[in-house]
């Protein structure tokens, strides 16, 4: 089991002065209170620092020079293959046109940066989905995170409903029973806690084990800041 004091010690401010030359990153972006509400992620190329996110559109821009985001390095992707993994982004940035939906089915960015999955032809996603779907198409795995430990059961059934009614009324072109079945809400303290992982797929019960202390920690750095 990790210790706070090891989490904290990774987890490091995006904005800092003094980060390595090279390297690939979970960021998270927390709000006034410390609780992480958005996640992108940090690339570092030579000294050169960006962050590729998405909201309702993509940005692959400078990272903010504020004291919000905070990151952990990815273990999976070596210093070495950080321009690759730029040149990769960059192609993302190019060909992609996601649209926001609660929704996840194993779909990833290929090599060529463009979309794919096995049921749906639109890019729907979230903040954290846009990272996975990068990643996944980064690595030499078929899968990155064990991402059917998500279901039904880990979101309140208003939460569900309301995103069925919203979502299926703002992209009338989802199949309903498609959409049910994938639809899973992975959170940005969760995505961190990921990057501290060693083994994949990463498994939801295995994030469970630090994400107290891994969104302790968080809540710290703002507090502290």
């Amino acid at each position: 089991m990790l210790l706070s004091t090891e989490i904290d010690k990774q987890l490091i401010q995006s904005d800092n002065s003094n980060l390595a030359a090279n390297f690939i990153a979970i960021a998270i972006r927390l709000n006034k209170d410390g609780v992480g509400w958005h996640s992108g992620i940090i690339i570092a190329v030579n000294g050169i620092y960006k962050i590729f996110h998405y909201d309702d559109e993509t940005h692959f821009e400078d990272i903010p020079k504020s004291k919000w985001y905070f990151h952990k390095e990815l273990n999976l992707i070596q210093p070495e293959e950080s321009n690759f993994f730029d040149s990769y982004c960059q192609r993302i940035k190019e060909n992609s046109n996601p649209k926001y939906g609660f929704y996840y089915d194993g779909s990833y960015y290929g090599k060529d940066g463009k979309f794919f999955s096995e049921n749906n032809k639109k890019e729907y996603m979230t903040c954290v989905g846009f990272c996975i779907n990068i990643i996944l198409g980064f690595i030499d795995s078929d899968v990155y995170f064990q991402y059917t430990d998500w279901d039904e059961s880990t979101i309140t059934p208003e939460f569900f409903r309301e995103c069925i009614k919203k979502d299926l009324l703002k992209h009338p072109e989802l199949n309903e029973e498609q959409y049910k079945k994938h639809l899973r809400r992975i959170t940005p303290p969760e995505l961190t806690a990921s990057a501290y992982l060693e083994e994949i797929p990463i498994k939801k019960v295995e994030i469970d084990k630090i994400i107290g202390v891994v969104t302790a920690v968080i809540k710290a750095k703002r507090i502290k800041t």
